[in-house]
């Protein structure tokens, strides 16, 4: 029996080799963009649902206790309550018991001092304890590209936790007339000092956790649990003013006068900061506002809204409607454009 001849096995040549590694590369190149704009998609809901939850956390304090808690200060109970136990720190710590972080805000509970200026011998206190050095998930925006993985600010010697959004100042603290900052220790009451409406106040946006060079004094990032008032590290937008503590002049001091920010139309959020780790600087328009909201979303500012709602703002959206969506009170509505 002849055998049959096993015909030559046919190879690919080189030509046809690299014509296929081509197509390869072009469908990889169509496809990572689609991925990119899924994870991002992805992204964006994520920090869509964490800005709701903290603002059913704000509703919840406030029907827990009446009144909305300070942009920094003592809260519920505040100077002069003898022997009782309250919380001092900024407005993102005071919401820790109601978005289910009631065992990290009961471990600032400090025993050890007694905080006279507020007429207590304890204190649930965002400096103390381990409150400071532990990362909050929520208040991390997975788009966010300057936030570090453990959410630690690089200032030398102070571990300072950071967060990817603000409060706003007009809501939250005190203001005069003209929408100056008067004092960090607001009262606001839903719906009284939301004389404009809840639906159309922004209470909370997006403020990249580094904006700006941090090792400038004033370009501080937003702090998550700092014990100075009034500073640039504040977690806060549409503010005017950073208090000088003179309690820390003996060793330089942090500022020595208060600095402006941006309030009014001037202050409408950054789209998609150039170099966000960056000092901005005016005459070129480049780098990151530590005074303004900032989003790193290319859809545009996700917010939330004084009712609990969280919408999305148009890069394209004029500074007056911005504006008039920062003011409680201020007897004006937004534009055509919200």
């Amino acid at each position: 029996m002849r055998n049959a001849t096993v015909p030559a096995r046919r190879a690919f040549t080189l030509i046809e080799l690299l014509v296929v590694i081509a197509i390869i590369g072009v469908l990889l190149g169509l496809l990572l963009p689609a991925i990119q704009k899924a994870r991002e998609a992805a992204n964006r809901s994520s920090c869509s649902n964490q800005l709701k939850q903290i603002g059913i956390g704000l509703h919840t304090a406030h029907d827990t206790n009446k009144v909305l808690p300070p942009a920094y200060g003592p809260y519920p109970k505040g100077p002069g309550t003898a022997g009782s136990v309250s919380g001092n720190g900024t407005l993102f710590f005071h919401l820790l018991p109601f978005v289910e972080e009631d065992v990290l805000y009961k471990s600032s509970l400090d025993t050890t001092a007694s905080y006279t200026y507020y007429n207590m011998g304890t204190l649930y206190y965002n400096g103390s304890n381990v409150a400071k050095a532990r990362p909050v998930r929520l208040y991390m925006c997975p788009s966010d590209p300057t936030m570090p993985s453990d959410a630690v600010l690089p200032y030398p010697g102070i571990p300072l936790h950071t967060l990817s959004y603000a409060l706003n100042t007009q809501v939250f603290a005190n203001v005069d007339s003209t929408y100056q900052w008067v004092s960090s220790a607001g009262e606001a009451k839903i719906p009284s000092s939301f004389q404009d409406g809840t639906s159309k106040t922004i209470v909370f946006a997006e403020r990249l956790a580094q904006c700006g060079n941090f090792s400038n004094t004033d370009d501080g990032s937003a702090l998550l649990f700092g014990p100075w008032d009034g500073q640039i590290y504040m977690p806060w937008f549409a503010s005017t003013k950073c208090d000088y503590q003179p309690g820390y002049a003996s060793a330089g001091g942090y500022m020595t006068s208060p600095i402006a920010s941006n309030i009014g139309a001037a202050s409408k959020f950054q789209y998609l900061p150039t170099s966000p780790k960056s000092r901005f600087n005016p005459s070129t328009g480049t780098g990151c506002d530590s005074g303004r909201a900032s989003t790193a979303h290319s859809a545009g500012m996700q917010v939330c809204l004084g009712d609990g709602s969280v919408r999305t703002l148009s890069q394209n959206m004029s500074g007056v409607t911005w504006w008039a969506a920062c003011t409680p009170s201020g007897n004006d509505l937004p534009g055509t454009d919200w």
